[in-house]
């Protein structure tokens, strides 16, 4: 019989991730310009390694009497992706699928299935309790938020078989690729045992023998080739799929953008261009030292690239303002404040910025869009006139955000932050405003765009003579708090499994955080933003770039300037196939 009470821990179930939702619309905009690949396909080895698997799968099991294909290709596809993992990791390559597997410390025989060689949670799960039957494969490569999505339907080198789930078939350009290791691997003295799948145990003395067949830096000329050909065709025959010309065109810009970046005035000892100087390069056509980047047929996805920036900045914008809401709870419960209702808060913090202003700004709302319109003089956008006022540069207002969206509480940073809020908000709809003629800068994406430009447009003209605090004030009403409830709702109605997703709500006594505990969360730019540069690797992949400084620079090579004069097929013809 229990006298006292007795307390258990308190399981946190909050998941906060883009508590508004803004995300969806970024991620859309990525993957419409670089279709096919995510934020972490790097190697064109694992692509090829993972297509030759398969095969000898499907040869051993024409091979077998009465084969079990499901073992087979479990066998097949863990150990060519364990090895993948084991090799490249002992050897310093970083971004491998299952990195923090529980491989062997010594010298001893081990299994290649993921249940011999587990992930380090389920490890640490099989230590607490032995018997335990844990479903859980951990991170491998043919997982969703892996290469399985640019395997299959975003390169299309293979499909799953719709005779078993977990089993793959390959395309014309997946047996092209996996010929192309086999021409790589087959003088190897491994070769044949990797082939076989009866042959499942090894140790990590045989696994550091093994580059020549699982070394992921050094893809042979054959591999790369024919993974060029899917990724950036040249010809309608190697055209896989109706997304093929958006990937095209996107990454066409992106190394028109490069060869206009390094034809500009450089520094003697600047040997590389980086990552975000190719992607506003790319977004403004001209590079910071006036060359211009061609954007002949690209008018389309260069619109795109234009509008992305503008999200961004405008969704770093809200979420940084969903901070100050959720501290301007705290601060009202600890303070005891009488009011704490939604009004409350939008009002205060409206104030608190309106403060925070310059004098000169203070009034009207049109003032600060004055300011910014003599600022940009004769230019027509501010991505133009951003040459020369390094003031008016997109990257600039992302950059005097992100200084200070992940403010500590009761200090300075935090009323910079709702200034700097408010900045690149009316920058976005004055931008917006200047790009109306543009037809391919979307001024409204629906059903996923929950502050679109348009929008914000008409919220500067309605708010343009009013003063500053009413702008703001709204904005957090209607954009930041009441979306925050609408998104976390629809998103624990659809999910159905028990998760909290708000990070603040109206409780009896008004508006209250979830996790009352804790710091508040901080914000960033997303992992969707890392596509450009996992194009870009993969461009190196494939010669038409190099990279230094562990990829953070890149560098148009000689293959590179030749493939942009050779262009890309007749995608009407394509298409229409």
């Amino acid at each position: 019989m229990l006298t006292t009470p007795h307390y258990t821990p308190l399981v946190d179930d909050t998941d906060a991730a883009d508590p508004l939702g803004t995300g969806a619309l970024v991620d859309a905009f990525y993957r419409s310009v670089f279709p096919g690949i995510n934020n972490v396909v790097e190697f064109v080895r694992i692509y090829a390694a993972i297509c030759w698997m398969i095969r000898r799968i499907d040869d051993t099991a024409h091979s077998t009497k009465n084969p079990d294909i499901l073992a087979l290709s479990k066998a097949g596809l863990e150990k060519i992706q364990l090895l993948l993992t084991w090799y490249n990791g002992n050897n310093g390559v970083k971004g491998l699928a299952g990195r923090n597997r529980r491989y062997p410390p010594d010298n001893s025989r081990v299994t290649l299935s993921f249940e011999k060689i587990p992930s380090e949670r389920v490890a640490r799960l099989l230590e607490a309790e032995p018997t335990a039957d844990i479903a859980d494969p951990g991170i491998h490569y043919l997982t969703p938020v892996q290469y399985r999505p640019s395997l299959e339907g975003g390169l299309a080198f293979i499909r799953e078989s719709r005779e078993a789930r977990g089993t793959y078939i390959l395309t014309a350009a997946g047996k092209k690729l996996a010929d192309a290791y086999e021409q790589a691997i087959s003088g190897s003295k491994w070769c044949d045992w990797l082939a076989d799948l009866n042959k499942v145990t090894t140790c990590r003395e045989e696994v550091a023998e093994m580059g020549d067949v699982l070394d992921v830096r050094t893809p042979s000329q054959q591999e790369r080739e024919v993974f060029a050909r899917a990724y950036y065709p040249e010809v309608s025959e190697d055209v896989t799929g109706a997304k093929v010309p958006y990937r095209c065109n996107g990454i066409t810009l992106v190394l028109r953008a490069l060869e206009a970046e390094q034809d500009s005035p450089r520094e003697p000892e600047q040997h590389g261009i980086e990552v975000d100087a190719i992607r506003y390069t790319m977004a403004r056509g001209t590079t910071l030292q006036g060359v211009a980047v061609n954007l002949d047929g690209l008018e389309e996805v260069h619109g795109w690239w234009m509008n992305l920036q503008l999200k961004e900045l405008s969704r770093l914008a809200l979420d940084s303002l969903s901070r100050n809401v959720a501290s301007w709870i705290h601060d009202a419960v600890t303070d005891e404040r009488p009011r704490r209702d939604i009004v409350a808060c939008a009002d205060g913090l409206g104030e608190r910025m309106e403060r925070a202003l310059p004098e000169a700004h203070r009034k009207r709302v049109g003032s600060y869009v004055e300011h910014l319109e003599d600022q940009r003089g004769t230019a027509k956008t501010f991505y133009e006139a951003g040459l020369k006022v390094p003031a008016l540069r997109v990257e600039e207002m992302l950059g005097q955000l992100l200084k200070v969206c992940n403010f500590s509480q009761r200090t300075p940073q935090e009323s910079d932050a709702l200034v700097e809020a408010y900045k690149a908000l009316v920058y976005c709809a004055v931008e917006a405003r200047q790009h109306l003629s543009n037809p391919y800068v979307q001024q409204t994406v629906p059903p996923v765009d929950r502050l679109s430009l348009q929008t914000l447009r008409g919220l500067l003209e309605r708010f343009e003579d009013e003063r500053p605090a009413a702008f703001l004030a709204h904005i957090v009403q209607f954009y930041v708090v009441l979306l925050h409830f609408t998104v976390a709702r629809d998103r624990t109605i659809q999910a159905r499994d028990g998760r909290n997703r708000f990070i603040f709500t109206v409780g009896e006594n008004g508006l209250q955080r979830v996790t009352a505990k804790g710091p508040i969360p901080n914000v960033d730019l997303g992992l969707a933003r890392f596509r450009l540069r996992q194009a870009l690797l993969l461009l190196a992949q494939c010669q038409f770039v190099e990279t230094a400084d562990e990829g953070k620079t890149f560098a148009l090579t000689r293959a590179g300037r030749l493939r942009l004069v050779r262009g890309t097929p007749d995608f009407g013809f394509s298409a229409a196939a």
